[in-house]
């Protein structure tokens, strides 16, 4: 997610940042190409400030944004696998890449979030997403497509670039209790989006310092949202008024997004920042850290054995899936889980991480 699903996501889960101007830095300037964005089996990190608040700074050539002073409160995770075998990219036949993301405190036994794109040298096309949350013996399940296919950037995008891209999302909701249907809608989204690579510098993280390329993205919608009338089928409910999400994005070579910063009329409502970035899958990752899972085999209960501190486990199938997401976890419970090989992803509260291998009796 960077794709147009995660702005808007954002908009509604990202918080308030910090931003200082400190000084102007001479950096050569950048262009960001497809091979700055992450591959198959990557894992990247990022985190958020809840806390502080921020505006985007100026524009122009050799700017220095100082967002040094942030205090991450919560780590997002995303994983980039090829699209098939993914939850829900039987509706999206074109893509090639799944992202597969876990917001810090918002999944539990079952949810997922994915985004489905197919990249090209010219750029990742968002193709949409599917998104189910579990609420006890409700299910929330939604179902997004975007038509035509954005381009989350064009590529290749420069100091003073611009691009305008119109495309129509439809997006539909189901409700379901035990499996059953009972309440339904759809929202279509006329969307106009510019994109201004208005300034270069070097933006300065908690995770480091980075010479990036900003890029001011205005994203304006024009909504209608239908409902579901027994007998009828879906009507139109309401017809909004067109309004505008403003986002500022720094990407960096050989990383691709660094830091993202939404907007509203007040002034920041969100920065979110790169932290790492892992490659990952079925192999167990290197890492000094001793970390134990155990019982292993395990029928029910399984303990995170470490003298370091835990922020987080997710449990992911042997085909990359995330199936299990656990905050400041001493014991997991993974009496629900079919029978079979899973992967513990460990992360610990210093960033560091660690994987290992469990089977479920």
């Amino acid at each position: 997610m960077n794709d147009f699903t995660s702005k808007k996501w954002r908009s509604i889960t990202l918080v308030v940042g910090f931003f200082s101007l400190l000084q102007f830095a001479a950096v050569s300037q950048p262009t960001i190409v497809a091979g700055d964005f992450p591959g198959y089996n990557t894992m990247v990190v990022k985190q958020r400030d809840t806390t502080t608040t921020l505006l985007p700074g100026p524009s122009g050539a050799n700017v220095v944004w100082n967002f040094s002073n942030l205090v991450a409160s919560v780590s997002d995770t995303f994983y980039y696998f090829q699209a098939a075998g993914i939850l829900g990219a039987a509706n999206h036949p074109e893509a090639n890449m799944a992202e597969v993301v876990n917001i810090t405190g918002s999944q539990s036994t079952g949810d997922f979030n994915h985004n489905f794109y197919k990249t090209t040298s010219a750029g990742w096309q968002v193709l949409g997403c599917e998104i189910e949350i579990h609420f006890w013996t409700l299910v929330l399940k939604w179902h997004f497509n975007y038509t035509p296919h954005p381009v989350s950037l064009p590529l290749p995008f420069t100091y003073g670039s611009e691009s305008t891209q119109h495309y129509v999302i439809n997006q539909t909701a189901g409700s379901y209790s035990s499996g059953v249907m009972y309440d339904s809608s759809a929202h279509v989204s006329h969307v106009t989006t510019h994109m201004l690579a208005d300034a270069y510098g070097t933006v300065q993280t908690p995770a480091g310092s980075f010479p990036a390329l900003r890029v001011l993205e205005e994203h304006t919608f024009v909504d209608t949202s239908f409902t579901y009338v027994a007998g009828t089928g879906l009507v139109i409910d309401s017809i909004y008024a067109p309004y505008t999400l403003t986002n500022y994005v720094w990407f960096a070579n050989g990383i691709g997004e660094v830091g993202s910063l939404s907007m509203n009329a007040k002034g920041g409502e969100g920065f979110s920042f790169f932290v790492s970035s892992t490659s990952v899958g079925v192999k167990e990752l290197a890492s000094d850290v001793e970390v134990i899972v155990s019982p292993n085999p395990v029928t029910d209960k399984l303990r995170i054995i470490t003298a370091g501190k835990v922020d987080r486990v997710e449990v992911l199938n042997m085909g990359g899936t995330t199936i299990l997401f656990v905050d400041n976890p001493d014991v997991i419970d993974v009496s629900e889980l079919s029978s079979g090989m899973y992967i513990a992803q460990v992360l610990m509260a210093d960033g560091k991480l660690v994987t290992r291998k469990f089977v479920k009796q």
